[in-house]
This record gives structure tokens, sequence and C-alpha cells, in this order.
């Protein structure tokens, strides 16, 4: 019996985050599907402005909080991260107001309800990945996934209701998105105090949290430019078609991509399980007992995603998205290397090296402009599917680098302590 729970509890998280990918894909299959191609690329143009807005406003604290909150003689307790999450949120409402609404006016054409659906969504979605990354810190990585999954199970049962109520809209689907939001961050304040094992009370004044919560900032600021060079990569190459291109082009494209990124979505979940082990240990050791068996994993998991996934997805969107089909293959390969960066990142992360994953994404960003704008400007979707490849590939080269000069340097580290105990 033991045994048998050994092994459930290893394979629960990949069985959550698999759970978890799956049905935001359907999510994303049936939505371009009864949206058509062209609201749904205003749909897509608007939640990634959106993720754009809450990494800046969220200034690297959701990065930060995975290594701080797992380190054995932390400050921080649940209560006080929750109320520093929250003063954030505030203002990030403003920014979406102000800055992205006019950006968002410029991609696309929304409509007044669209356009308060998105401020709404934005605030929502930066609380709701703050608390998520406050959960991995402390270690509930089932349980924050486990929400996810949940919030994405109503999402989808609420875009079918809507759509066959006949109501589905960009507006109504940002609805859906937004309610789910509330249910995940209601989800996570319950699972977040029943974990901590203490009581609601900050224990300190607020003097004293706006002097550690500034800290925790400064600490963090390297996982800003860091998540703003992922999420830029991930979706500048849409960004740049719906510039260049159309809506439509957009809609086609990501919705492939929505597909493709199951190869790294799925290998990514173990990425907070990983800085938590590294951080807590000071060594790493989880990550040199486990890198192997992480790539082969994701290249397995790429050749299955890429191969049916190139064979379903006219099936699953219908004639419009038949382009789209070879796409798929493509970005999937493209998410091999990804996933490596983001595994070798995540080792640097715990610790103390944020500028690791920072130098990987400012690779990245680079590249999308230098390299891939042109690409997609002479070739469109195809050439930024192959584009993708060559952007994320000199990703995982940096991070791999700055991994193996820590390693390095911890083996000497540790070399000199016995040279000198032996002495």
């Amino acid at each position: 019996m033991s045994g048998l729970a050994q092994v459930s509890q290893r394979f629960q998280l990949p069985a959550w985050s698999a759970a978890q990918a799956g049905l935001q894909m359907l999510v994303a299959v049936l939505s371009a599907r009864w949206l058509g191609p062209a609201d749904r690329g205003s749909l897509v143009l608007a939640t990634t402005l959106a993720t754009l807005l809450l990494l800046l406003s969220g200034l690297g604290v959701g990065t930060g909080a995975r290594v701080v909150l797992a380190e054995p003689s932390t400050w921080w307790t649940w209560p006080r991260y929750v109320v520093l999450a929250g003063a954030m949120a505030v203002p990030h409402g403003f920014v979406a107001l102000v800055v992205g609404l006019p950006v968002l006016g410029v991609l696309t054409d929304p409509d007044p309800a669209t356009q308060a659906l998105f401020v709404l969504y934005s605030a929502l979605a930066l609380s709701a990945s703050l608390l998520r990354e406050g959960l991995h810190g402390r270690g509930l990585h089932r349980q924050g996934i486990g929400l996810d999954v949940l919030a994405a199970a109503i999402q989808l049962v609420l875009t079918a209701a809507i759509h066959h109520a006949g109501r589905l809209t960009v507006a109504t689907a940002l609805a859906a998105a937004s309610a789910c939001l509330v249910l995940t961050v209601l989800g996570q304040l319950a699972v977040g105090q029943r974990g901590s094992g203490q009581g609601p009370r900050l224990g300190c004044s607020w003097r004293v949290l706006l002097t550690q919560g500034r800290m925790f900032v400064a600490f963090s600021l390297p996982g800003l430019v860091t998540s703003l060079g992922q999420s830029f990569v991930i979706h500048g190459d849409r960004l740049v078609l719906g510039a260049v291109g159309s809506s439509a082009a957009v809609g086609v494209y990501s919705a492939a991509s929505s597909l493709a990124a199951l190869a790294w979505f799925i290998p990514a979940a173990f990425t907070g399980v990983l800085t938590r082990r590294v951080a807590a240990t000071g060594s790493l050791q989880a990550w040199e007992r486990s890198w192997k068996p992480f790539v082969a994993s994701s290249a397995v998991l790429a050749c299955v995603t890429g191969s049916l996934g190139t064979m379903i997805f006219p099936l699953l969107l219908g004639a419009d998205y038949r382009e789209g089909a070879s796409l798929v293959a493509v970005l999937s390969i493209a998410a091999i290397p990804y996933a490596v960066y983001q595994y070798d990142s995540a080792a640097c992360q715990g610790l103390r090296d944020l500028k690791t994953g920072t130098l990987g994404a400012l690779s990245g960003s680079l590249l999308v402009l230098v390299v891939l704008v042109p690409i997609i400007i002479e070739f469109g979707p195809p050439g930024a599917a192959v584009g993708m490849i060559a952007v994320y590939t000199a990703m995982a080269a940096v991070a791999r680098f700055r991994l193996r000069r820590l390693q390095n340097h911890a083996t000497e580290a540790a070399r000199g302590a016995v040279a000198v105990h032996v002495a």
C-alpha cells in the first residue's frame, strides 16, 4: 500500500499538469472554432496584452516568491505575502486602463464591453499570478495546479454554455475568463492560509512590512526582465503578426501555438518544484539528478504533440484553420529547447541567480526583434514558426552556459572546503 501511495504521489504533479494543459488547450481550440479566426485573433491579442502588462506591474515578485518563500529562514508568512500581492494589484488596474486600452485599440477594434472587461481581466490576472507563485514557493505545487485545473474546467463549461446560447463573443469570452480568475483567487487565498499553519495575523507593523516589501521587490527586479522577456518571446510572434498581418492570421497561428504548447507546458510545471528544492538545499543536486529525464520526456512529448496535433488540428477547428496544421509540428519542435531553458533557469533561481533567466530572455527578445520580425514580414506564419526554433535554442544555450558556471563554482568551493578541513 505504501508503494502504491508513493507512485501515486510521484505522478500527481504531471497528471494535474497534463489535465490543466489539456483543458486549456480545449478552451483555446473550441473558442477558436466557435469564434472564427478574426474574433479569436482579437481575443488572443487582448489576453496577450494583459499578460505582458501584468508582468510589468508584477515587478518580478512572482519569480522572487518561488525563492524567498522557499528558503528555510524566510521572514515572509502567507498573510504578509497576500498583503503585498493585493497592494500591487490596485495600481495595475490603472496601468491597464491608461496604457493597455490605447495599445489594444491599435492592435484591434474593441467595443466598450470588451474594453471594460479587459481592465477587469488584467487586474484579476495579476492577483492570480502572484498568488500562484506564492503557493509554489510554499511547496503547495499540486494545490496550486489543481486550482488552475478547476478554473480551466469551469471556463470550458462556461464557454460552451455561452456558445450554446448563441452569445459567444470576444467580450463574453473575456467575462467567462474573468469569472474563473475570481474563483481561482478565492481558492488560492484559502489553500495558502490552510497550508501556512499560521493564523491570519501579520505579526508585524505596517512600517516593517513596507520595508520588507521593498527588499522583496528589489531582489525580484531581475525577475521582471525575465518574465517580460519570456512573455514577449512567447507572444511576440503573435503581436508582430497582428501588426503586419490580420487578426485572422493571428487566430490561426495562436491556435496552432496553443496546441504545440503542450510540449513545454507540462514539463514546465516541474520548474517550481526544482526551484524550491534547490533553494531549500542550497545545491544543484536536484537538477543534476533530473535534467536528463526532463529533456528526454520533453522530447517525447514534443514528438507526440507534433505528430498527433498535425493530424487532428484540421478536424478540431475546421477548414478555416487548415493552413495551421503544419505549424503545430514546427512549434512542437521549438518547444524542446524552450522547456530546457525554463528548467535550467529554474535551477539557477534556486541559488538566487535570477540573472540567468534574464539574460536568456533578453537574448530571445533581441532575436525576435532583429531576426523574427523580418522573417514574419517576408514569410508570414510559417516563417514565424521556424524562426522560433532558433530563438528558443539560443535561450537554452545561454541558460545552460550560466548553469554550468554555477556548477563549476560550487564544485571548486566544495573542493576548497575539503582541502581546508584536511589541512
